[in-house]
């Protein structure tokens, strides 16, 4: 049997589809001088528990600590509705086991119609791919022949 790693080139980051079938965002300059080092799984992000939409996810400057703050918050002063939950304990995972940036971008946290519309077209996209890489998988199933 075949792996296929699907990439779906969209604006500044890839999306790959894995062979365990986990979508992730990572930097388009991977592995060259410009790297940032953005990695970011597609579904992670959290909703405003107050109704805002989808949180931003952000890091501590010194320690890297990430976490999600309410998608109206624009700096310390100016901080939405509050909203601050770590990262790890939503996700249940180290927050240093990926790399981030001071105000990590990902499509999930958008908030105006354009923004949505690259995020819906983009989850078109990777559903698509995961489509592709099932049909993909099933011909390659069908053409073993095993015997029961």
């Amino acid at each position: 049997m075949r792996y296929i790693l699907y990439f779906i080139i969209y604006i500044e980051f890839f999306i790959v589809l894995s062979i365990t079938i986990s979508l992730f965002y990572i930097c388009i300059f991977q592995k060259t001088p410009r790297d940032c080092g953005f990695w970011c799984w597609v579904d992670e992000y959290l909703p405003c528990p107050y109704g805002n939409g989808p949180c931003k996810l952000r890091s501590v400057t010194i320690s890297k600590k990430r976490f999600y703050c309410c998608p109206l918050s624009k700096s310390k002063r100016e901080r939405g509705c509050g909203f601050l939950k770590w990262f790890e304990e939503v996700n249940g995972e180290s927050s240093t086991s990926t790399p981030s940036t001071t105000a990590t971008p990902t499509f999930a946290t958008s908030t105006t119609i354009k923004d949505l519309k690259i995020k819906y077209k983009i989850e078109l996209a990777v559903a698509q791919a995961k489509m592709e890489m099932l049909q993909s998988i099933t011909e390659d199933l069908a053409k073993i022949k095993l015997k029961k």
